[in-house]
């Protein structure tokens, strides 16, 4: 129903991290049937914008300022591409 864009010219980090869930509290969203969305809040990752459908393929996202966890199909596959993209 929406998309979110994430600007890749301001990436700091990306990381496959399947654990990168556990622990967080939403402070804000959905926990629905097809997804996991929204604002949440960890003591690992503070504040963060949650896009999961699969918590096991948890990527989280750095950028200046903000945070994202989303969880693509390939993982590794994913932070390679965003790594090759932004750090080449």
């Amino acid at each position: 129903m929406w998309y979110t864009d994430i600007d890749i010219s301001i990436l700091q980090s990306v990381e496959y991290d399947p654990k990168a869930m556990t622990g967080s509290i939403r402070t804000f969203g959905n926990e629905g049937l097809f997804s996991f969305s929204g604002r949440y809040k960890s003591g690992k990752l503070g504040s963060f914008n949650a896009y999961e459908t699969d918590f096991k393929n948890c990527v989280t996202i750095r950028t200046s300022g903000l945070t994202f966890v989303v969880s693509p199909e390939n993982p590794d596959l994913f932070v390679e591409i965003l790594r090759n993209l932004r750090f080449a």
